[in-house]
């Protein structure tokens, strides 16, 4: 089994374990809120499909998200909701997407106090010819009972 191969096996079992204890009904454990669940299903979608168009409604508008992923924009910086929709039909032109998992880390007590959640992900795409897997960090923040978007980072 080859590096990458192992780290994916490694970070699917460990959610498959912390879904396995969530799901397990115990006291105290908070579930994520609808719309924040509403905004990871219209991640992993756009992700999935390679389709920006399933991302509008968790990006802000007005506003910018902060991205600091290579192959979505060359350089890291803050981009308007038109500006990432463009990078994104751009990128997913070029990269399929072999597979894409997407978790909501709700252990963070000072999150959830703040209003904001991570999502770690894999995405394993195709371009070139060359499979890469990448982790990337979704942050997102509460406004107005609504979920939105404000980050994407590469994580190594």
């Amino acid at each position: 089994m080859t590096q990458p191969t192992r780290q994916i096996v490694v970070i699917l079992c460990g959610w498959a374990i912390a879904a396995s204890a969530a799901g397990a009904g115990a006291e105290g454990k908070k579930q994520p809120e609808p719309g924040l669940i509403t905004a990871t299903d219209a991640i992993r979608q756009a992700f999935r499909m390679r389709q920006a168009a399933p991302l509008a409604a968790a990006l802000p508008n007005p506003g910018k998200i902060y991205v600091s992923v290579k192959i979505i924009a060359a350089e890291a910086g803050f981009y308007s909701r038109d500006q990432l929709e463009a990078l994104l039909k751009q990128t997913f032109a070029t990269a399929q997407t072999v597979t894409f998992h997407i978790n909501i880390d709700l252990s963070s007590e000072d999150s959830k106090d703040r209003g904001v959640a991570v999502c770690p992900s894999v995405w394993s795409y195709q371009a070139h010819g060359v499979r890469t897997d990448l982790n990337l960090r979704f942050q997102l923040a509460r406004q107005q009972e609504k979920w939105q978007l404000v980050e994407i980072l590469e994580i190594r």
